[in-house]
């Protein structure tokens, strides 16, 4: 089974009808469910796409988001564990340069 990520804008380009990608999101959706592929997104997506669309569509278009578009999808929940590095994550790591975009130069 194919798995694919759904991000905001994928959600976003098939509520919005004017939006210049909405033909081809809408098109991968269908084609998504005629194909049973494994739709994932996160909570950070769901909460981020329903404030976009809430701002600019309207609460039609979020009540068209959560129960049709996201029953869709898988929600993999982004929770401490997973903002928590694990141990040395970095250590060791150095910029290459002093002009990195970490310095201060």
């Amino acid at each position: 089974m194919k798995s694919v990520f759904v991000d905001t804008s994928g959600f976003y380009a098939v509520l919005d009808a004017d939006d210049p990608f909405h033909a081809t999101a809408k098109s991968a959706f269908e084609r998504a469910e005629r194909e049973q592929w494994r739709l994932v997104t996160t909570n950070y997506v769901v909460h981020e796409t329903w404030a976009l669309v809430q701002h600019r569509l309207g609460w039609d278009a979020v009540e068209d988001f959560l129960e049709v578009m996201l029953s869709l999808c898988s929600v993999e929940f982004v929770d401490e564990p997973l903002h928590t590095p694990p141990p040395r994550s970095c250590s060791g790591w150095a910029p290459k340069s002093s002009k990195s975009a970490f310095s201060s130069n």
